[in-house]
């Protein structure tokens, strides 16, 4: 029986890959917060509010008096912060190959994901956070997916440079 072989994936190739996660990453989580609608606040007629379509920018006024120290930092300078912080470990990861990076890259990127969950939770309760789902707009889900993307790139790559560093044959 013969089976049909692929070519193989260079390390060139993966490291364009790699390269292209990045930058989709980068673009993801910077352009979230200059102007993209994160939420949706649908009209409520016992408050006399319209409908509003919230971006980065109105998340952080609307939140700077918040209850939720969390919620008002990271709308404040919190998300510039760590975005700011995990670009820079990533680019600096990708260009070196240095393991050390890689895993702080994902453990970076695992906990901006968590610290967006409660500052987008903010006073609220979970329950109300859960029937706000559906209000998430883009901004919010290119935030997330950015993160997601470097956590599952400093993960991968610190895997893969940790197996390329064991003696051995290599499959």
């Amino acid at each position: 029986m013969v089976i049909a072989s692929r070519s193989p994936i260079t390390r060139s190739r993966l490291g364009r890959l790699s390269t292209l996660v990045v930058v989709a990453a980068t673009v993801s989580l910077v352009g979230s917060l200059l102007g993209p609608i994160w939420m949706f606040s649908p009209a409520n007629a016992e408050t006399l509010t319209p409908d509003s379509w919230l971006t980065f920018s109105d998340l952080t006024s609307a939140t700077a008096q918040s209850p939720s120290a969390i919620q008002a930092a990271y709308f404040g300078w919190l998300a510039w912060t760590l975005i700011a912080s995990i670009v820079l470990v990533t680019i600096g990861a990708t260009i070196t190959g240095f393991r050390p990076l890689f895993l702080a890259e994902a453990t970076l990127g695992l906990a901006a994901l968590v610290v967006t969950v409660f500052a987008l939770k903010g006073p609220s309760t979970w329950g109300a956070v859960v029937a706000a789902l559906p209000d998430i707009r883009i901004g919010g889900y290119m935030v997330i997916a950015g993160l997601l993307l470097l956590v599952v790139h400093g993960s991968t790559a610190a895997r893969d440079t940790f197996r390329s560093s064991q003696p051995g044959p290599t499959l």
